[in-house]
């Protein structure tokens, strides 16, 4: 079975236990490192009978060995029927490819030198007004823009996040309802 198909699987049976108002530890969830590492936990419904563990972890060990290096399982477990299961990634490059998407890590500076747009709405994490993407005061901070619908957990403060996503705690977001990417979140 390609990588497709079981990440597949299991990302659209995690949409079931997805929703407003659960916490990051709810639902997939990718964790950012300043170092340039990621951890990412899938959450998803494993009740159904016919889902076997074993078969999927080796089904996904073989996908990250034919990915090579940059990407390993880092732990498989099933309470309850809710399967988590977690990846860790050498690279948010790693992430992207192996997931087969993009996204962007970088200071604002960087965003802007790569032509993200200067216009770009976030909120403020504590007054909630709004400010660009452009404006001098950001160029300093990390920021992280992805497409996926996953809640993002920072190691540092959230400053500004765009307004298709909840802030949820000081260091996590979520998309906001049925809404898409591309999601950008600022912070320190």
């Amino acid at each position: 079975m390609k990588k497709t198909t079981i990440v597949g699987l299991i990302l659209g049976t995690a949409m079931c236990l997805t929703g407003c108002g659960q916490s990051a530890i709810e639902t997939d969830t990718l964790s950012i490192s300043r170092e340039g590492g990621a951890a990412y936990t899938i959450i998803s419904d494993f009740s159904d009978p016919a889902y076997d563990l074993n078969e999927l972890m080796d089904m996904a060990k073989e996908e990250v060995q034919d990915y090579g290096t940059g990407v390993q399982i880092t732990g498989a477990t099933v309470e309850e029927g809710v399967l988590n299961f977690a990846y860790a990634f050498d690279s948010l490059s790693d992430y992207a490819e192996f997931m087969d998407t993009s996204c962007f890590y970088g200071t604002v500076a960087q965003a802007l030198k790569e032509g993200f747009k200067s216009d770009t709405k976030l909120l403020s994490a504590k007054k909630g007004s709004t400010v660009t993407i452009g404006d001098e005061v950001l160029k300093k901070y990390q920021l992280f823009v992805w497409n996926e619908d996953v809640a993002v957990r920072c190691d540092g403060n959230v400053l500004y996040y765009s307004e298709n996503l909840s802030l949820i705690g000081k260091t996590d977001v979520q998309p906001a309802g049925e809404s898409s990417g591309p999601y950008y979140v600022v912070y320190k």
